[in-house]
């Protein structure tokens, strides 16, 4: 059993006052504990308490209450289950909700508390899964996310609204006080920043609950972060250029056949080929980041490494070839404690979970949304963590590798994001066409 920080202390006495909270602490200060410690704190209400977390976390979870409440009964449930009469904790994920028998049973029981965990996937106020949250009945309401606000404090209306529905009652409202808009060269209203910090810090003082690591762990390694540029193979390359060059929906190259329907997709089509052409079907073409992957791993014995991609098929390929632990959307496969390679998806394997132990993040590619990234990157930076961490960048020199990194880190929408790729469009966004094959630091 772990005894709480001050800063989790903090949350638990919000909810013991009559608090719902928001708990914005950074990836890896121990959400997880400090909600258990919310539930023991309501278990006087003698009613059981409802954990909406992610598939792959369940796991961690049970272990974790296991840990900080001592014979606690838990119960995991999917879809079409009911909850055992008595039982301490429920543990499931938002998608149950979705499944109407299992919602009208969930929305009957009065939770002491309710936890919503990464709840920043029910920051889209449209979305069914956060309509149907809402439905349900508890005491207490606890969201926790490291992420709460991707580009402006718009992202955080639904969560609030969740937690106090009769103070957070108009969105609009609440974006005409306090996000900044403008016009995208498209003529669409788009979401800049925030405004009028010191009223919104403010109204939202009681109910959300914001820690850093720099704040309250000072004492935690840092993260190094870099880019490295890897040449491309000379067949992935000259696909590229062909790909890259191209102004027609489709490609054609002897017998493979592309289509690109609009630039967006011209955008994610040149990102997989700079990752590796099979995922665009052409196979027997290797990617130059295969080699650097292989020269890391046999260089560095003794590092622990994550390696990150975007793309199902990516994360699975390089799973075999190394015959290590892949975890992706629907799959039930787990990271051992301690292991030394393991390969995922940021989607799936950059939420939740908990790998202190590894020293390494790489991604072979990344996601267009920076939430996602800052909460694949911190998969590693756990409160526990003693050894510095590096998280390094693969982008296939000259290709869009580099442009959608610059994107992530500068929060760009899509419509700027294409907007960069059309005033751009050559070879080597960051290099000349003839330094393709040419790496800065490899």
């Amino acid at each position: 059993m772990y005894d709480l920080y001050p800063f989790q202390q903090e949350v638990v006495d919000l909810t013991r006052s009559g608090h719902n909270v928001l708990v914005v602490h950074d990836c890896g200060l121990g959400k997880t504990i400090t909600a258990i410690e919310v539930i023991k704190a309501h278990k006087g209400l003698r009613r059981p308490a409802l954990v909406l977390a992610l598939k792959p976390s369940f796991d961690q979870w049970v272990e974790e209450i296991q840990a900080q409440d001592p014979g606690a009964s838990v119960q995991i449930i999917g879809r079409g289950d009911s909850p055992n009469q008595g039982v301490d904790y429920v543990i499931t994920n938002l998608e149950t909700l979705l499944y109407p028998p299992s919602l009208e049973v969930l929305e009957k029981t009065f939770w002491s508390v309710i936890v919503t965990d990464e709840a920043h996937r029910i920051k889209n106020r449209k979305a069914k899964r956060s309509a149907y949250v809402k439905r349900l009945v508890g005491h207490r309401r606890l969201a926790l996310t490291g992420t709460p606000m991707e580009k402006s404090p718009a992202d955080m209306w639904s969560i609030l609204h969740w937690l106090r529905p009769n103070k957070y009652t108009s969105y609009w409202s609440f974006v005409r006080a306090f996000v900044q808009t403008d016009r995208n060269w498209l003529g669409k209203i788009e979401f800049i920043g925030p405004k009028n910090l010191d009223r919104l810090q403010e109204i939202i003082k009681h109910d959300v609950h914001r820690y850093t690591k720099e704040k309250a762990a000072p004492w935690l390694p840092k993260v190094k972060e870099y880019e490295v540029h890897v040449p491309m193979s000379p067949g992935q390359a000259s696909l590229y250029r062909k790909v890259a060059d191209s102004k027609d929906i489709v490609v054609e190259a002897g017998n493979w056949r592309l289509i690109i329907p609009n630039a967006m997709a011209h955008i994610v089509r040149l990102q997989q080929l700079s990752s590796h052409p099979a995922l665009l079907d052409m196979r027997g073409i290797p990617s130059g980041k295969q080699e650097w992957i292989k020269n890391y791993i046999e260089d560095n014995p003794d590092a622990n490494i994550l390696v990150f991609s975007r793309f199902r098929g990516m994360v699975m390929e390089l799973a075999r070839a190394y015959n290590a632990p892949c975890i992706v959307g629907g799959s039930d496969e787990k990271v051992p404690k301690g292991c030394r390679l393991a390969f995922g998806t940021i989607g799936s394997m950059g939420t939740a979970l908990s790998m202190g132990w590894m020293d390494v993040a790489i991604f072979w590619d990344v996601d267009r949304s920076a939430t996602n990234m800052s909460q694949a990157k911190d998969r590693i930076h756990r409160l526990d963590s003693t050894t510095p961490k590096d998280v390094i960048y693969l982008s296939s020199t000259g290709t869009v590798d580099s442009l959608i990194l610059e994107s992530v880190q500068k929060k760009w929408s899509d419509a700027n994001l294409v907007y960069e790729f059309l005033t751009r469009r050559q070879y080597g966004y960051d290099t000349p066409p003839e330094s393709l094959l040419e790496s800065t630091e490899s």
